[in-house]
């Protein structure tokens, strides 16, 4: 999965999280975001900062997404 992702194959790593259910949200929002899947990328950022508000990695990319989106102020 890693690999995958370090070589920018999202639609490997994309095949690789269908295989695997329980797969970290935020995992899942980094290849949706490579697929340019907005809308996959905020669910799962949704989902991981449920689990942990204070997840760092899913707080500065749900911050990202939003101003990659246009809703620069709920980005901040």
């Amino acid at each position: 999965m890693t690999a995958a992702l370090a070589r920018r194959d999202f639609t490997g790593a994309a095949a690789i999280l269908e295989t695997w259910p329980e797969a970290s949200p935020f995992l899942v929002a980094q290849v949706a975001q490579g697929q340019g899947d907005t809308e996959a990328e905020a669910q799962a950022l949704t989902r991981a900062l449920a689990l942990n508000p204070r997840h760092i990695g899913a707080l500065l990319a749900m911050g990202d997404l939003k101003v990659r989106t246009g809703d620069d102020r709920a980005a901040t």
